[in-house]
């Protein structure tokens, strides 16, 4: 379970740093090396922690908070697939789940809070006459995390002029330098949409390595095999030349993505029964993998069935290309672009072989809460500067369901 942590805001004035450190390693200029996403992604606060006056029958919901309800109806079965509308935050986003209680005969019932005895985790519930009451339980976590950061150029009028021959061929290149401009803040958008997914990931992983974890949280593909298959695959490059590992690893996630769609507690973190609507299912594969699959085990089941997903992303990198460095084979080697190395809030993660990612949308997603281009002009230099700003907020909602894929050799 998530540990409970005191709430807090970032601040924004520190954002740029961690925004273009990611940017470099996303274009190949650096390593992949640890990120510090602690106050970049925010896996929110358990309503214990806030010192806030409660509802005193379901003691969760707060006044003045945006509520986000996760559960939707359960009667029907650049890509940024977790992209939410900026009006669906607020300065405190509110992620509401409610649990149903057992089926029992049906009676009436007041408002009577069960307790709980936390040295023996016995439940006594309250009674109406000789019958026990039984409550939904809801339980809240908070965002409240944002980042701003800005993207800035300068533009000299008097040494422009002076360097082309005409009005238009200067117009041109301004023109061209704006649009280099808005690629970069492009490039920077999406950087920070996998910095994101990237935090996530990690937490995931984390809560999967602790002690008592329960549930479904991360899949290596390649141990599975083995042991369903009775397969004796040892390393990744032999995962990745085996037309039947690749066949079993396109089959499991189509599997997953099925199972996901259900109702159950086994792939979020706070043990709570959710399921994930088709149209908010997101597939996020990565590309070198994805490249195997087609091509070794030519599977053309793969291709017609999961990549027909709603939401499904190819993605070249988790964290970034990699460059040539020491300890790098090579940029875009596959143990580089399957790669995460970040710091969250839960811990720290570096690890490679992370090959696919089934989300739900909501378990993973960000907004831009403000986007403004300023300029001012110098008219001592005749210099104009322009600043392209943005205000983003990024969440790490662990309980929403999402299930990690890895290709990892077996010890």
């Amino acid at each position: 379970m998530a540990k409970n942590k005191e709430l807090r805001t970032i601040d924004n004035a520190a954002a740029y740093q961690i925004v273009n450190a990611a940017y470099k390693q996303a274009v190949g200029a650096e390593a992949v090396d640890t990120l510090t996403l602690d106050d970049f992604t925010d896996s929110g606060v358990a309503f214990e922690s806030l010192q806030l006056g409660r509802d005193k029958f379901f003691n969760a919901l707060i006044d003045q908070v945006v509520n986000f309800y996760n559960d939707e109806s359960y009667k029907s079965d650049y890509n940024d697939p977790f992209y939410v509308e900026s009006r669906r935050f607020a300065n405190v986003v509110q992620m509401v789940n409610a649990q149903a209680p057992e089926v029992q005969a049906s009676h009436a019932w007041r408002d009577l809070k069960p307790t709980t005895d936390p040295s023996t985790g016995v439940t006594t519930y309250a009674t109406v006459g000789t019958y026990p009451v039984k409550t939904a339980t809801v339980t809240t976590r908070f965002f409240t995390k944002s980042n701003s950061w800005e993207l800035s150029i300068s533009l000299t009028e008097e040494q422009l002029t002076d360097a082309f021959k005409s009005g238009e061929e200067l117009r041109g290149f301004v023109d061209y330098l704006f649009v280099i401009v808005d690629n970069a803040l492009t490039q920077h958008k999406e950087t920070n949409m996998m910095a994101n997914v990237a935090s996530f990931i990690g937490n995931k992983i984390i809560y999967a390595g602790t002690t008592g974890a329960q549930g479904i949280h991360v899949v290596n593909l390649l141990a599975k095999f083995n042991e369903e298959r009775g397969g004796s695959v040892s390393t990744v490059a032999d995962f990745l030349k085996t037309p039947d590992a690749l066949r079993y690893a396109s089959a499991q996630l189509m599997l997953y993505s099925k199972y996901m769609r259900k109702q159950s507690k086994l792939f979020n973190t706070e043990g709570l029964v959710k399921f994930c609507p088709e149209n908010r299912l997101v597939a996020m594969v990565n590309s070198a993998f994805e490249s195997a699959v087609q091509e070794v085990a030519l599977s053309t089941t793969y291709n017609d069935e999961f990549v027909a997903l709603p939401n499904h992303i190819s993605v070249p990198y988790w964290q970034g290309f990699g460059i040539e460095a020491e300890n790098v084979s090579h940029p875009a080697a596959f143990d580089q672009v399957t790669k995460i190395d970040v710091s969250t809030d839960m811990g720290d993660v570096s690890k490679s072989g992370i090959v696919a990612l089934l989300a739900d949308k909501y378990a993973c997603m960000h907004t831009i809460r403000q986007e403004r281009v300023a300029s001012q002009y110098f008219p001592m230099e005749d210099l104009t500067m322009y600043a392209y700003q943005n205000r983003d907020q990024y969440i790490n909602n662990l309980g929403q369901n999402a299930v990690v894929f890895t290709v990892e050799p077996t010890t």
